[in-house]
Formats: C-alpha cells, structure tokens, sequence
C-alpha cells in the first residue's frame, strides 16, 4: 500500500474508528516502553506491563504492582507521560502534531477532535487547543508548586518530582502515587489534600465548560445550559457525597469531603476502601458510576448524562416537558443519555458476573467495587486488582479501555450505515 492510498483510507476512515485504534496504539507502545529493562527493577510480565499501561492512558490508577518500588526514575517519567497523554485525549495530541509538521488543520483533524471532545461547529478548533494546553500546564504548576512544600518536607529533593507526578495525576484523574498507599500518609494534611481534590475537580469538570467560564465569549453574557448543569451537578454531588461520607463513614469533613471528590473517577484514598461501611459502599459505588463531566479527563456516565435521564423521567411522571434553565431538553439527548446508563449497567452487572467466575475466593463485593472502578476510569481498589488472575486482569483492561474511549464510540466503530426504512409502528406494553 503506496503513502497516498494509505493517506486516502485514513481520510475515509470515521473519527470513532480512528479514536479507538489510536488509544489502542498509544497502549501498546506503553506496554512496549514499560517493558524495557530500564523501565523496572525487577522486570514485568506482559500482562502486568498491558494492565498498567492501559490504567495509565485510560486515566484510571488500578494497578496490579506497585510502581512506587517496581518501576525506575525511568519507568515512572514513562508512566506520567502515558496518563498526561491519556487525560488530554489522543485526538489532541494528533492534532497538535499535526498542526506543528503542517502549520495547518484539514477538516478530517477538526471532525476527529470534535468527536474526542464533544465540540459543535461553531467552536473554533486552533482555540480550544490553545486553552486547553494552557489551562493543562498552569494547573498542573501551580499543583507542582504547592504539594512541592510538603512533599519536599518529607522527602527532600525527590519530593519535587514526587510533587509534579502526583500534581499531573490528579489533574488527569489519574490516581497512580508514588507513596505505594495513595495519600493514607496525608489524611490529615490539607496542603496535601485540598491541592490534589482541586486539581481532580479542574479536570473533571470538563475542558470546554472552564473555557466559557474563564474566557469571555463575543455577545455572550449568560452561561450556556450545559456549563449550569454540570455546575449544578458538580456542587450537588460533592455536597451530598461529602455529608453522606460524614455520617454514613465517620470521617472529618476534610477526608469525607476529599473522598467525595475523589470517587467521581480520580481513585487516591486517604484510607483503605475495604473498611467501608455497607452505606458508604454503596454511596462510593453510585459517586463512581455517575463519574465527571464530558470533555474532561475523568470518566464515569457523567454528570449531565445522570441530569438528562433524571430529569426526562421527572417530566414524564408530572406530564410536562423536559425544560431546565428556560430551555428545552431534545429527546435525542435523552434517549443518548439513557443509553448510555442502561448500557453501562449492563457492562457492571456482566463483568461482575465474569470475574464471580473466574475469581471465586475473592468477595462478590469487592469484584463489583473492582468492576465499577474500571468501567468509570477511577482507581479504587478492595485490594484486590493484585489478586487477579490473568484472564480477570485482561478483562479489568477491556472494561479500562471501554470506559476510557466511551461505549457509544467503540459501538459506533461497528455500526453500519443502511437505508432508513419506516416501518408500521407496533404497540407493546412495558411496566
């Protein structure tokens, strides 16, 4: 195959299929990098170096090592790459490349980063990069900046660069540390902890809503709907997940408030996960599932996916038609949104299932936890992802990866064009 018929099949090929191989591709050579004998002290088995590579692209922090000890000054720079890469989208940084060998964009660049990112039309590609690379390295500074005075404390020289990894994870929603126990050491410290939850909140709650808040828009003088409710959303469930942490777990409100920020996908902990209480499990569950806001580094359904569905079903029940903020919600976007929960939920309660199979001494609960963790990119552990057996750590990386690039990307790679045909309506009866 010539340069020019290879460019022509990558012109034609649709930006959910190129977004899924490209994730796909950066895996890989992560896996090929952390393999390297000068990436580990010890060496790592392929599977362990898929697992980690793909929890490092896919923003997670599930890990079945400890990169703390296992992988070198080498491995560990490798590792942030993997998960800054990750957290900014493979479609950005094709696109910024591309745009530093070419000095332009062609509209296949710009219809890709606009599936990566969820833009309209109207959004000028060339500027939503610039912020989005600068908002990236400012907060991930100010971050290394500020963890640099206790880290430096406590670990001398190294705390610097202790500081930059954490500050890069947490912005990314990353969860990966350094300290081989998350920030258990730093439960109470609010230098440590008020930072690194600013940081994670920064990058979940979506790139394209901190760009409306902070840069004026020509004739703009109100907030578009989406950025109020993912505001709206935010607030509401870091207010109830720090209250409910409160009551249902026992915590001050600096850990419970740290611990509602970090179940909505970033996966540091200030305490061993396994020692939640039934109510506070099924909370961290809930918080997990729902995720960050789109167009962020977390994942999760989202939260204006959850606000979508929510709200439809409260029109339905009181007659009236779906409107918040003095604008009407389309049923396209609802029925999108309760796709996306319905079939996430089918993918929990499966790899559930698949994992009570292939792991029968480890605790239903905590493979649940496990699956759910995985699925919304967060992190959190049972201790267990160091259990798993091969076959369940390669099905952890494929929920890892589905929820990384989205279900309804991946089921769009497959989805095959067709004549519309309209057929006579048939009734059925549900409920």
């Amino acid at each position: 195959m010539g340069l020019k018929s290879f460019r022509r099949k990558i012109r034609k090929t649709p930006p959910s299929v190129l977004l899924t191989t490209g994730f796909l591709s950066i895996i890989l050579t992560g896996t090929a990098l952390l393999l390297l004998p000068v990436s580990t002290t010890s060496g790592i088995s392929i599977t362990d170096a898929f697992f980690v590579a793909t929890s490092a692209v896919c923003v997670t922090g599930l890990s079945p090592i400890d990169v703390s000890t296992s992988l070198t000054l080498f491995g560990q720079g490798v590792l942030m790459t993997l998960f800054q890469i990750g957290g900014l989208g493979y479609a950005l940084l094709l696109v910024v490349v591309i745009t530093a060998a070419n000095g332009s964009l062609s509209f296949r660049n710009k219809a890709l980063l606009r599936e990566s990112f969820g833009m309209d039309n109207r959004m000028k590609v060339s500027r939503v990069i610039r912020f989005v690379l600068l908002l990236t390295f400012i907060s991930e500074g100010v971050g290394t900046i500020l963890l640099s005075i206790p880290f430096v404390r406590d670990h001398g020289s190294e705390g610097v660069f202790i500081a930059l990894f954490t500050s890069v994870s947490a912005f990314n929603n990353a969860g990966f540390d350094l300290f081989g126990n998350s920030l258990i050491g730093y439960a109470d410290s609010a230098a440590v902890l008020i930072p690194v939850a600013l940081l994670i909140i920064t990058g979940g709650v979506g790139f394209l809503v901190l760009r409306e808040i902070i840069v004026p828009g020509k004739g703009r003088k109100k907030l578009s709907v989406h950025t109020k409710v993912v505001i709206l959303m935010t607030l509401l469930l870091l207010a109830t997940g720090t209250a409910g942490f409160i009551f249902l777990q026992g915590m001050n409100p600096l850990e419970a408030f740290f611990q509602a920020v970090t179940t909505r996908t970033a996966g540091f902990t200030t305490f061993d996960q396994s020692t939640l209480t039934p109510a506070a499990f099924l909370m961290t569950i809930i918080l997990m599932f729902i995720g960050a806001s789109p167009c962020s580094t977390g994942g999760g359904i989202k939260t204006t996916t959850l606000f979508a569905a929510l709200g439809a079903t409260y029109s339905l029940l009181s007659g009236k038609d779906f409107v918040t903020f003095r604008r009407s919600i389309s049923s396209q976007t609802v029925t999108r949104a309760l796709y996306i929960i319905v079939i996430a939920t089918l993918v929990v309660f499966a790899g559930t299932f698949i994992l009570s199979v292939t792991e029968p001494d480890i605790p239903l609960s905590a493979l649940f936890y496990e699956v759910t963790s995985a699925l919304a990119t967060v992190g959190l552990s049972q201790n267990v992802t160091g259990e798993l057996n091969t076959l369940s750590k390669y099905i952890i990386i494929i929920l890892m990866y589905v929820g990384r690039v989205g279900i309804l990307t991946i089921l769009s790679c497959f989805t095959v064009d067709e004549k519309h045909i309209k057929y006579i309506e048939g009734k059925i009866i549900v409920g």
